[in-house]
């Protein structure tokens, strides 16, 4: 490329022509058309990622969504690509950052209130110029800017194609897309025409004029670049496919779960006798039900941190009514109560998020301490024993497996089924993967995230039916570490922390490896620090795993 010639992109594609732009200053983006067509986009192909993004400026088309940081105020959005120029052995000269900046919003006429005012407080040609005037204090090599007058007024306008001239004229080279052809016939030197990835036209010295530019782009008979191999492809099959699914993490699980058993098994004989699998079992059902709630949470982009108290106040409401001296109608009026229970908490905890502008951790975290609390407002010591018929009944066994856990399994394929081809599961993930674009489409947000922390709580609900089960008592101090244990279970599932991708199976296969890990450091006479120590590596192997094959299969 020329120093200070400015080349322009125009055509009616512009998405290819925007991921390209983003492409040439460094910025990961996919699936954007290889124009090697052109001489300055041959350069920026061969050039390395990491230099590009040191030595290019880029002004993105989005102002609101990439170009400026709503948070930060106006000086601090202007220097933010900047700060090494300000700063000496890693500490900042505050007194030439204000100098520069403010020698830069005075030859750019940047109007604002001043320097430490709120960027959006700025209007949006004001806005611009401060991104603008954050490319050019970087000092850049090279300038790319998409869009730059989109949303100005026309006095700004006017002051954005100034400063590009001065910018160019100085000899930095400026890329600038634009789907203006009379912007482009003012500025340009060179005009390289586009139509869904492919070059057109190229137009240089008198021939760039608005009525040329615009009969390259009306005549184009291009095809979208990926358009030849995508009509005649097929969706992906094989293990590149499976490796990006949500599902994937189901095999690994199951493999380290039979190896771990047979391992242990090896050392003795008794751990895989039908009395320790049964068991087994049991306890991975309650932390299976509680897991699969957090899922649910996980999935919309948030987290509950109250399952585990909720479990256990659960517990304690039970001991006061299903006991061996209450009537069938008061057992079921404590079963009745501990799902009230449950439900209010999920709304609670749903409504302080969506209405009260509570952060999911800050939300269930206030209720984590609420819920202990009332527990041991209600009993201060163990006391009411759970009723052995009940006991019995919860913990009835086919075989080596408990009912429960069946029980479990079925629902596990219920929600799975619902999560992949109901409507209410593509909400759920829609919500999780971007609130905003879910909004647009019209999915209730308000009401998918409280029926989801409802949902939530409710699955805590059944866990703490099996809980009672297990410690037989309302105990206070009972339950508080499944809010851990469910998150680690969930984790080892290959649900995403930042929501919008996960399974139910691989959260159920995730508590009952958690269960089997316990049990097995009891079966080789390890130490209770051995526990959190294997749980631990697990968590950090699992996530490396994952993450390194979903980053592989998307290559």
């Amino acid at each position: 490329m020329l120093s200070g010639l400015s080349a322009f992109a125009e055509g009616p594609a512009n998405a290819a022509i925007s991921a390209s732009i983003g492409r040439w200053s460094g910025h990961p983006y996919t699936n954007c058309p290889q124009l090697a067509a052109t001489p300055f986009v041959l350069i920026a192909i061969r050039a390395n990622r990491s230099s590009l993004l040191r030595e290019s400026a880029f002004m993105p088309s989005d102002r609101h969504l990439e170009g400026v940081a709503s948070d930060l105020t106006v000086r601090e959005n202007a220097t933010f690509s900047a700060l090494e120029k300000f700063a000496l052995g890693g500490i900042m000269n505050n007194r030439k950052e204000h100098e520069k900046v403010t020698s830069i919003f005075d030859k750019l006429a940047v109007k604002s209130p001043g320097l430490e005012a709120p960027i959006l407080s700025l209007s949006g040609g004001n806005q611009q110029k401060v991104v603008m005037s954050r490319a050019l204090l970087s000092e850049p090599s090279l300038v790319i800017a998409d869009e730059p007058t989109q949303g100005v007024d026309v006095g700004a306008r006017f002051e954005i194609y100034r400063i590009l001239r001065d910018v160019s004229e100085a000899g930095t080279p400026v890329i600038v897309n634009s789907s203006d052809a009379v912007e482009l016939e003012g500025l340009c030197d060179k005009v390289v025409v586009m139509s869904r990835g492919h070059v057109v036209e190229t137009l240089t010295g008198e021939d760039v004029t608005e009525e040329r530019i615009v009969a390259a782009a009306v005549k184009a008979d291009t095809h979208d670049v990926e358009s030849g191999s995508a009509s005649g492809a097929v969706s992906p099959t094989g293990p590149r496919h499976f490796l990006q699914s949500d599902i994937a993490p189901v095999v690994p699980l199951a493999l380290v779960t039979i190896l771990l058993g047979l391992f242990v098994n090896s050392q003795n004989d008794n751990f895989l006798s039908t009395y320790n699998i049964y068991n087994i079992f049991l306890l991975a059902t309650a932390l299976g039900f509680i897991a699969l709630g957090q899922t649910i949470a996980l999935l919309m982009g948030g987290i509950d941190l109250s399952v585990g108290p909720l479990a256990g106040f659960l517990v304690v409401v039970a001991s006061f009514f299903v006991t061996d001296d209450m009537s069938t109608g008061m057992m079921l009026l404590g079963f009745l109560l501990m799902l009230t229970g449950a439900f209010v908490t999920g709304a609670v905890n749903g409504l302080l998020i969506r209405f009260a502008n509570f952060t999911p951790i800050a939300a269930t975290l206030a209720m984590y301490i609420a819920i202990q609390g009332f527990s041991f407002l209600l009993r201060e010591n163990p006391d009411g024993y759970i009723s052995s018929t009940v006991t019995d009944w919860v913990n009835w066994q086919w075989g080596p497996f408990p009912v429960a856990f069946l029980i479990l399994v079925v629902v596990t394929l219920i929600g799975e089924y619902a999560l992949r081809r109901s409507r209410l599961g593509w909400r759920l993930r829609a919500v999780g993967s971007n609130e905003e674009s879910a909004r647009r489409i019209g999915i209730r947000i308000d009401l998918t995230y409280i029926s989801g922390y409802i949902a939530c709580s409710l699955m805590t609900a059944l866990g703490a039916v099996m809980l009672m089960t297990q410690i037989g008592v309302g105990d206070p101090r009972q339950g508080v570490n499944y809010t851990l244990a469910s998150i680690t279970a969930v984790v080892l599932g290959g649900t995403s922390l930042t929501g919008g991708r996960g399974t139910f199976i691989g959260t159920v296969l995730g508590a009952v490896l958690l269960t089997e890990v316990l049990s097995a450091v009891t079966f080789l006479s390890l130490t209770q620090t051995y526990q959190y120590l294997f749980q631990g590596i697990l968590i950090v192997v699992a996530a490396l795993i994952y993450s390194a094959a979903r980053r592989q299969a998307a290559h």
